[in-house]
C-alpha cells in the first residue's frame, strides 16, 4: 500500500490533506450537507510549474494554507479573503509548504527545507517561529497539525533516518512515542490527541493515538490485506479518526481503503466505482459524522464526501 511519505514536502500535513493537486481548490459544504458543494480554484504563486495544493483551512474557511510552486521549488502559501500569498521563510531555506491552521485562522504551521534538514515554522500575524528537533532526533523537525486554538502543535523530528513523533506546546517541543518510526498526522481540536502511524510488532506501519499524559495506543487493522494502517485525522476529543487500511478490497491493487475508526474498530468506507481501488480519508468533521479524502474513479483521483446515510460521493 502506498502511503503519503512523511519526509517528503509534498505530504499531507494536516487536517484535509492532500484530496486536490494541480490546481489548489476549496470544498465548501453546506451544514449537514444541505447545500450543494463547489470548488474555487486558488491560484498559484508563479514563476514555477503551475502546480498549488490546498492542505487546509480554518473554521470559518476564509483562511486557506498548503502550497504553491515557484521557480525555487514548493513554496508557503496562504490564502485569505480571496488573496493568495507566500508565507515568509527563515533565512536559508528556499521552499517549504503550509501544513495546518487554527480555528481562527491566526497559527499556521509547517516545514521548510528538505528532508532530512527540515525545520518546522509556526507563522503568526507578524512573526515566524522556528520549531528545534527534539534532542534525540536531532537532524530535522516538523510540524503537520495545529489545536483549534492554536496552543498545540503536533510533528515530528529525525535523526536523518527514521522519525520520532513530537508535540510542541508552551514553547517547548517533546517526543511522544517509542517507536523506532513514528509520526502525527493530526491532532484533535482539543490538542489532546495526536494521531499518525508507528512501527510495531507485525505491522510495517500501524496506525496510532497518542494521548496526553496517557498511553501511546495502537489502532490495529482490518483483515483481509497487508497489515497496515495509518491516521491521518480525528474529531473534536479524538473519539473518532479516519485514514487509510489495507483491505482485501485494496490488497490486490497494493493500495488502501479510506477507513473511519470508532469504540476501537475501524470501518471501511468503500471506493468509487472504476478505476483503480485505492481511497484515502484525510479529514473528519468536529462532530466525526463528515468524512472527506479522495478515491479513484476511471478518471482518476476525485475528492469524496462521506457520512453514514449517504456513503461516499
Amino acid at each position: 500500500m502506498k502511503l503519503s511519505d512523511s519526509r517528503t514536502t509534498t505530504s499531507r500535513a494536516g487536517r484535509g490533506a492532500s484530496i486536490l493537486a494541480a490546481s489548489a481548490a476549496m470544498l465548501t459544504v453546506g451544514p449537514l450537507l444541505a447545500q450543494q458543494a463547489s470548488f474555487v480554484p486558488l491560484g498559484d504563486v508563479g514563476g514555477g510549474a503551475f502546480y498549488s495544493e490546498a492542505n487546509n483551512l480554518s473554521a470559518d474557511g476564509r483562511t486557506v494554507v498548503g502550497f504553491g510552486s515557484d521557480s525555487a521549488g514548493l513554496q508557503p502559501i496562504v490564502w485569505q479573503d480571496g488573496a493568495l500569498s507566500v508565507l515568509d521563510r527563515p533565512q536559508g531555506y528556499s521552499q517549504g509548504f503550509a501544513a495546518a491552521v487554527s480555528g481562527d485562522g491566526a497559527v499556521i504551521v509547517g516545514v521548510v527545507g528538505a528532508f532530512p534538514a527540515t525545520r518546522g515554522v509556526i507563522w503568526r500575524p507578524g512573526s515566524m517561529s522556528i520549531v528545534s528537533p527534539v534532542p534525540t532526533h536531532s537532524v530535522g523537525s516538523a510540524l503537520t497539525d495545529v489545536s483549534f486554538d492554536g496552543s498545540v502543535c503536533v510533528g515530528w523530528s529525525t535523526n536523518g533516518a527514521a522519525l520520532c513523533a513530537t508535540r510542541y506546546s508552551g514553547g517547548a517541543n517533546s517526543a511522544l512515542a517509542v517507536s523506532s518510526d513514528s509520526a502525527p498526522a493530526g491532532v484533535s481540536s482539543d490538542g489532546l490527541v495526536a494521531v499518525g502511524r508507528w512501527v510495531s510488532p507485525g505491522y510495517q506501519y500501524e496506525a496510532c493515538r497518542w494521548i496526553e499524559n496517557g498511553p501511546t495506543i495502537g489502532m490495529a487493522d482490518l483483515p483481509g490485506g497487508l497489515a497496515l494502517s495509518y491516521a491521518s485525522d480525528a474529531n473534536a476529543d479524538g473519539s473518532v479518526v479516519v485514514g487509510v487500511v489495507n483491505t482485501a478490497a485494496s490488497a490486490a491493487s497494493n493500495e488502501g481503503e479510506a477507513a473511519r475508526w470508532e469504540n476501537n474498530a475501524w470501518v471501511s468506507l468503500g471506493d468509487f466505482s472504476g478505476g483503480l481501488f485505492n481511497s484515502y480519508a484525510t479529514g473528519v468533521t468536529d462532530d466525526g459524522a463528515i468524512v472527506v479524502g479522495r478515491g479513484t474513479t476511471a478518471a482518476g483521483q476525485e475528492a469524496f464526501v462521506w457520512d453514514s446515510t449517504n456513503g461516499m460521493r
